[in-house]
Formats: C-alpha cells, structure tokens, sequence
C-alpha cells in the first residue's frame, strides 16, 4: 500500500518545508529524504528572529537541522515573554498557510518544517 498526500494549494515555499522520511519495512528503521530537503523557509525566519534578538537582551537563536529556536531565557522576564509574544504572533502570520510549524515552549519559539511520513508495506 501507498500512501500519496495531495494539496490544491502548491508554491515553492510548500515544497521547501516539506521532509520526507520512509523506511522500507515494518522492521526497517525511519529514514529522512535529505534530498527533497531545502529550508528557504529559514531565510525567512532567520532575518525576522535576528530583529528580535538585537532587541532583546539576553536572547539568542539556536540553529537546528530541524529548525530555528529562538531563546529568552536570560532575557528580562517581563519584556522577554512579550518579545516572545510578538514574535509568535509575528511568525504564525507569516506561515499562516504553510507546512511551517510555529511553537512557543518554555522560554523557546520554535520554527521548524511540518513532516510527512509514509509506510512501505509488504502485500
């Protein structure tokens, strides 16, 4: 069996967020589609992050594999957890409607590309 996603709504930023992991059997450990991997998305998120970070004292971005992680933890409380709030606000508008997942953690906002995973099985 196969499994296929398909969307009415296709750009080329819909096609750089998008990982793809398959593993060849039920046994078999997940694999990612590297290949099929560009984050362009970042070059969008990077800048935006970087703006928050110069005006936000004690903050930082963390680049991941993933993602980008922007961190407030040694950040004024106050004036960090609203950066944050602008910030998430900011972001989740930007990828509105894109296979971008945007999340705030503790002292974290988390930008990275939703996953589409499939199986292989044997008929």
């Amino acid at each position: 069996m196969h499994i296929f996603v398909f969307s009415h709504k296709f750009s080329e930023l819909m096609m750089s967020c998008l990982v793809f992991c398959h593993r060849w059997s039920q046994q078999s450990t997940w694999e990612m589609n590297h290949a099929s991997v560009v984050s362009s998305w970042k070059e969008i998120v990077e800048p935006v992050m970087r703006l928050y970070t110069e005006a936000t004292d004690g903050s930082y971005i963390e680049t991941k594999e993933s993602g980008l992680v922007w961190h407030y933890c040694d950040a004024d409380p106050e004036f960090g957890t609203w950066q944050a709030k602008q910030l998430l606000d900011h972001l989740e508008c930007l990828f509105a409607n894109e296979p971008v997942t945007v999340k705030k953690g503790k002292d974290i906002i988390e930008v990275k590309a939703q996953v589409c995973c499939t199986y292989l099985f044997n008929s």
